[in-house]
């Protein structure tokens, strides 16, 4: 499981917790900021589809972003609003 202060990091700047799936993906981006969506599925065991409806659903949230790009780019994740 992902550590719960995390998750209170994660809920507490957008005011509304994310599910689980979400918060294993934030993780993992936070951790690693080059992981690849085949790479979260397979750590994840869940499809190409659903890490991609999540991602979009975190980016239209501004939890995450995709920088420089689809290729050679990484994952910035916003921890707190002053990072933003």
């Amino acid at each position: 499981m992902i550590s719960v202060k995390i998750e209170e990091k994660f809920g507490r700047k957008f005011g509304e917790k994310l599910n689980e799936n979400q918060l294993r993906i934030v993780y993992c981006m936070y951790i690693n900021r080059d992981i690849t969506i085949n790479e979260l599925s397979n750590r994840m065991s869940i499809g190409k589809r659903a890490i991609e409806k999540n991602i979009s659903k975190l980016s239209d949230r501004e939890i995450i972003r995709r920088v420089r790009g689809k290729k050679g780019g990484h994952w910035q994740v916003s921890i707190d609003k002053e990072e933003s």
